[in-house]
């Protein structure tokens, strides 16, 4: 049963107060664009360029917000705004149960970020700092009084965890990202994921008087990622669920295998986790798309129905052509041993916005991120959060993928060793120097293999953490993401890239009269309008190249052709060559060697590129 919905609400946070009361977080971002992109934008040129600036005006700068909903005890809700600001991670909640509501998150106010407190009706500021401050998480001590761990940049792809009491002194740090912070009693349990090369550990530490008293490795073959932890009063046992995948292995479908896993161990001898962990039962299932697409489980989070651990994720749900959504389904532990996973949302979901579930007293309480898609690629939209009282005997089988749609499930070889040092220039241009990212990065928000491809977050820390990229963009496929998408993707991409990465925003919209294109940027009010265009314009190529020229200022914008696909004849392409935007072009893919003849080309099927070019005299 639906108890509400939270119009706009992106993601979601909850928690409990004393007698059983439940309260949540709600990350807002205002739909803004949606009255003008399904709307026609008009036939001609100055038409649509009219449309473009009533867009802008209209559109602005979108604040991110945090709104507190809870139950009024009228079988109704109050909601409120608790908080405003430029950027926005978080918020999250403490796991034990509180007095009263209590959020914390991190926000970026003109140049400087800071961590924020809400609590009993008021806000406060634990700490500000002049660097990024995100994966925010927040515990309550034995007395009451909150902790808080963030992740901060210390230097170039290396991220450290600082754990602040709530006057803002610093108790421990360590270097590690994706801090989760569980307190049990008087000590506080840190897990941190600690990046290699070739691999990526989790470390559980416990911490009591700022000082460490244990401490833990969890190593698998060969990313351990996503995880979370929890504390079972019960036994007195730390509990931690991660998601387990090979080293890069295939192409750069991040997310095409993953397995979730759990282990348990005494608060007093975390060495007992290793030889408790277990594999939760979900079934290896796959659909045919541009080739076999897994649908692995993601995102895992573990909670308590009394005693009992309960393990929720996410799984794709196939149901079209490039479609985009996730079912969360759960599986509840009993000795070691995992029942079968039941879904929990007649929704859809998001791959990667912050959801949570709840035992009260009387039911299970769901709060999840929520949007409608058509069934075939395209934008979504009707962002919401759902908040569900769920029944035992309202949970729903999962949705399998049709029989004449299914495909064989692919287990990838891990690759390691492939981040040798990049070679040095002998004689580099003077002022000037070699640094490496990866242009051409789509996610699962780009819904080409959505189920496979990795959120942005996972897409980012890969180049960052493994690949020891210092350049950061996504190349979404920006018409289908336009509005709420678009901001928290590329709000992750600012987070993620830190204080030491180079930043470019970065899209593929799709272009009629002309080959695959990128269009890229530095400055984000200039990518969003960018956007805009495309659509206004249509994907009209000569149009929007005039459109740049007349409202952008030079130098503002540049773009970067691919190959791939038909979309002109090989004689027409030179003829839409412009100086000023295309600096550069991609000659090489993995997909195949575009310089290649045909017959040696994979599929046997892809034109030449940029062979057109060189056979016309470019150079």
């Amino acid at each position: 049963m639906v108890i509400t919905k939270i119009e706009d609400g992106y993601s979601v946070c909850a928690g409990l107060t004393v007698g059983g009361h439940w309260y949540a977080g709600v990350l807002v971002l205002e739909n803004r664009e949606q009255p003008f992109i399904d709307a026609n934008a008009g036939d001609d040129f100055e038409e649509r360029r009219q449309w473009c600036r009533q867009w802008d005006a209209a559109v602005g700068q979108v604040p991110r917000r945090i709104d507190l909903v809870r139950p009024d005890g009228k079988n109704r809700v109050c909601r409120h705004i608790v908080a405003a600001a430029e950027r926005i991670d978080g918020p999250v909640c403490p796991k034990h149960i509180a007095s009263a509501p209590i959020l914390a998150w991190t926000e970026r106010r003109g140049a400087s970020w800071q961590l924020v407190l809400y609590r009993n009706g008021t806000t406060r500021i634990i700490k500000r700092s002049s660097g990024i401050l995100r994966c925010p998480q927040i515990a309550l001590r034995n007395d009451g009084e909150p902790v808080f761990a963030v992740e901060r940049d210390i230097a170039r792809n290396i991220c450290q965890t600082v754990v602040f009491d709530v006057d803002g002194n610093e108790i421990f740090s360590v270097v590690g990202r994706k801090p989760v912070l569980v307190a049990v009693e008087d000590a506080l349990f840190l897990l941190t994921e600690q990046p290699g090369p070739n691999s990526i550990a989790l470390v559980c530490r416990k911490i009591r008087g700022g000082q460490l008293e244990q401490e833990h490795t969890l190593r698998g073959a060969d990313y351990l990622i996503n995880a979370d932890m929890a504390w079972a009063a019960s036994d007195n046992q730390v509990y931690i669920t991660a998601e387990r995948s090979p080293a890069f292995g295939y192409g750069s479908q991040l997310g095409l295998h993953r397995t979730i896993h759990v282990w348990h161990g005494s608060v007093d001898k975390l060495e007992t986790l290793a030889a408790s962990m277990s594999v939760l039962p979900v079934e290896k299932s796959s659909f045919r798309s541009l080739g076999p697409e897994n649908r692995p489980p993601i995102k895992p989070r573990i909670m308590f129905d009394d005693a009992t651990p309960v393990v929720y994720f996410r799984q794709f749900r196939y149901f079209g052509h490039k479609t985009f959504g996730w079912d969360v389904l759960r599986c509840r532990g009993n000795g070691g041993e995992w029942s079968r996973p039941k879904r929990l949302t007649h929704s859809l979901t998001s791959p990667d916005a912050s959801l949570a579930l709840l035992q009260t007293d009387n039911a299970m309480i769901g709060f999840f991120p929520a949007h409608e898609n058509k069934g075939r690629p395209g934008r979504d939209f009707d962002f919401r959060v759902e908040i569900l009282d769920i029944k035992n005997n309202e949970v729903l089988a999962p949705v399998p993928v049709p029989e004449d749609q299914k495909a064989p499930y692919t287990i990838p070889t891990g690759f390691r060793d492939i981040t040798a040092p990049p070679p040095v220039l002998p004689d580099p241009y003077e002022g000037r120097t070699l640094i490496w990212g990866d242009l051409h990065v789509h996610t699962c928000y780009s819904q080409c293999v959505a189920a496979v491809d990795g959120d942005p977050e996972e897409n980012l820390r890969f180049y960052r953490d493994i690949l020891g990229c210092q350049v950061f963009t996504l190349t979404e496929h920006t018409s289908h993401i336009a509005g709420p998408r678009s901001l928290w993707a590329y709000d992750r991409l600012e987070q993620v890239a830190g204080d030491y990465g180079v930043v470019l925003y970065s899209a593929e919209p799709g272009m009629i009269g002309v080959r695959h294109t990128n269009w890229y940027t530095r400055d984000r009010e200039t990518f969003d309008r960018l956007q805009r265009l495309f659509i206004a314009q249509q994907k009209d190529f000569q149009n929007t190249l005039r459109h740049i020229r007349e409202e952008f200022p030079p130098g503002t914008v540049m773009m970067m052709r691919h190959f791939h696909g038909q979309a002109i004849p090989d004689e027409q392409i030179p003829h839409s060559f412009d100086p000023d935007l295309e600096v550069a072009m991609e000659s090489m893919q993995g997909r195949c060697n575009a310089l290649l003849r045909s017959q040696d080309n994979i599929g046997k099927d892809f034109p030449l590129f940029p062979t057109p070019f060189l056979n016309a005299g470019c150079k």
